[in-house]
């Protein structure tokens, strides 16, 4: 019975993950997600044992505060107001209870067995990309995007690609499979004009390549310099000839120009950085003055600001729609997850360790133009990461119950054990 259940939460992430796209272009009905629901349901229930066993791994810091933060955002929503078109239980579901679902899943399963669960993950994430590279388009805009996805294509491709730089790393695959992976990760990313995912892509093979454990011989240092400069030229080359680049350097138009500081440089740099995405600061920060400690709510950003797009910043998200207080919460995550992560390197290997940080590296990059609080292939990278720290709560744990002062009943044996010597082993 425990494999069969262990075989379902697999197969459980394995459809959380590719549910978006095989619902839109395969299955074709259940836009509702009933399934998906179900299916989330099932799996609670199946495993309310198995979670409280497996207790040690929800209890990092980093996690009990996103937890937390969940939390006080629902109940800020309710408080604030919110509109849900399908209704209330559908609003919950969508930016609350899928996604926090899939990543408890995540961290049970990759602490129950954790290669295992790594392939089903990138499996699914390979499926989701399958699944929609055929509807790959031509837009309006001149980028490739899917109907209905939008952009999440080449964001789920760069969460597939940190799940096959940890591979690596792990020496799970080769060079040359990764190589191959990161060609046509480049590709999807190249066509759809992606800003946040190209930065994404740059920060983890750059924490390929400088997190490489082997020993530095000359070979390896030749390889690294040559490997920068391929980067140089291909960063040179995006800038200069793709989309991508034109997209990064409309930030300096005028048109979408917002003086967020009195240096012009440090300013040019956020506007490349933000892009025509500026407009939406400056709107969700004057919105934050007037509502300081509790924002306006999650999702209101559009009908508060008069504007015709979701707010496309995590850290605008929190500090506008859940106020100081979410700010407050979505930084203390960082802080203790980053921590969490440095003193674990030397237990799980520095390597690895570094590998996880490049990973949410990247997420704190793409958090500057998208949200992320409810998005899966976000989730998969925090899960992944989440499973270098908790063994050193774990650990924390039993060093804690080494030093701790004894009972009364071992004060009475230790007593007892000095006045008559230990008592003889026992056959």
């Amino acid at each position: 019975m425990k494999q069969l259940i262990k075989a379902y939460n697999l197969f459980y992430i394995f459809m959380a993950i590719i549910w978006q796209p095989f619902q839109i272009y395969v299955l074709k009905v259940d836009g509702a997600g009933r399934t998906i629901m179900i299916l989330s349901i099932l799996a609670i229930v199946l495993n309310i044992y198995e979670f409280w066993k497996q207790k040690k791994a929800f209890t990092s810091l980093a996690f009990i505060c996103w937890t937390v933060l969940l939390c006080y955002s629902m109940w800020n929503a309710f408080d604030k107001g919110f509109y849900a078109e399908y209704g209330t239980f559908a609003f919950l579901r969508k930016y609350y209870f899928d996604t926090f679902v899939l990543l408890i899943f995540m961290m049970l399963e990759l602490k129950n067995n954790k290669y295992i669960c790594l392939w089903v993950i990138w499996v699914a994430l390979g499926v989701y990309l399958l699944i929609c590279l055929p509807y790959f388009s031509l837009n309006d805009e001149g980028r490739f995007g899917t109907e209905g996805i939008g952009n999440l294509v080449p964001l789920h491709a760069v969460a597939f690609l940190f799940v096959s730089c940890v591979f690596f790393v792990e020496e799970k695959i080769k060079m040359w499979f990764l190589a191959g992976i990161v060609v046509v990760i480049s590709v999807i990313i190249y066509l759809s004009g992606t800003r946040k995912a190209f930065g994404a892509e740059v920060i983890l093979l750059l924490g390929v390549v400088l997190n490489n454990g082997k020993k530095r011989n000359v070979w390896a240092w030749l390889r690294l310099v040559f490997f920068g400069g391929v980067l140089a030229v291909g960063v040179y080359y995006v800038m200069t000839r793709t989309t991508v680049g034109e997209r990064l350097q409309e930030g300096t138009d005028d048109y979408f120009y917002v003086q967020f500081v009195e240096n012009n440089k440090v300013n040019d740099l956020f506007m490349t950085v933000l892009g025509d995405r500026a407009i939406q600061y400056e709107s969700a920060l004057e919105l934050f003055h007037e509502h300081f400690w509790t924002g306006i709510g999650l999702t209101n950003f559009m009908d508060a600001s008069g504007g015709e797009l979701v707010l496309h910043s995590e850290y605008m998200v929190q500090l506008c729609e859940n106020g100081m207080i979410g700010f407050v919460l979505l930084m203390m995550f960082y802080v203790l997850f980053i921590v969490g992560l440095i003193k674990n390197r030397t237990k799980q290997g520095s390597t690895k360790t570094k590998m996880a940080l490049c990973g949410l590296l990247a997420v704190l990059f793409i958090n500057f133009t998208a949200w992320t609080y409810c998005q899966n292939y976000v989730m998969v990278i925090y899960a992944v990461a989440f499973s270098y720290v908790y063994s050193d709560y774990n650990k924390i744990i039993n060093n804690v119950k080494k030093n701790s002062h004894p009972s009364q009943r071992e004060k009475f044996q230790q007593s007892l054990d000095r006045i008559f010597g230990p008592a003889p082993d026992r056959v």
